[in-house]
């Protein structure tokens, strides 16, 4: 019998993902993040077989599929959200003493914000219309 031919009856990924995500909501984790969650992980799925049994899946299937996902069209910044959820999933995992799995945070793109010109901070800074003067209220 091959190694592969060997296969554990265990609960799968996905199974196991929506214990995770019942913990979590009754942790007061917010709906949306719970709905954000599932997104993430079926937005891995092509990437990942999470109908495959925990107890089958090791922390090279894991870097795989994240190596699959990054050779497409997804940004850098997606990948690196789902391997966060990823990362949430696999620790609460490791708690619960359900399986040993970790992941790396994918890094994401840096976000550079827009600078001004000198000239866009003075117009900033100058106003357009002039402020009508305000009497100071006395003071009661």
């Amino acid at each position: 019998m091959k190694k592969q031919d060997f296969i554990v009856k265990g609960p799968s990924i996905e199974d196991i993902f929506e214990d995770f995500c019942d913990a979590r909501m009754s942790e007061g984790i917010k709906e949306k993040t719970i709905q954000t969650y599932k997104a993430h992980l079926k937005a891995m799925s092509p990437f990942f077989d999470i109908k495959k049994s925990v107890d089958n899946v090791t922390n090279k299937d894991i870097i795989q599929a994240i190596t699959r996902i990054s050779k497409t069209d997804v940004s850098r910044n997606s990948i690196r959200s789902y391997t966060a959820t990823l990362s949430s999933f696999f620790h609460w995992m490791r708690d619960e003493n359900i399986a040993d799995l970790s992941v790396a945070l994918f890094k994401g793109e840096e976000t550079i914000p827009e600078t001004y010109t000198e000239e866009e901070l003075r117009a900033l800074d100058s106003p357009t219309v002039p402020l009508p003067d305000i009497p100071a209220s006395p003071l009661v």
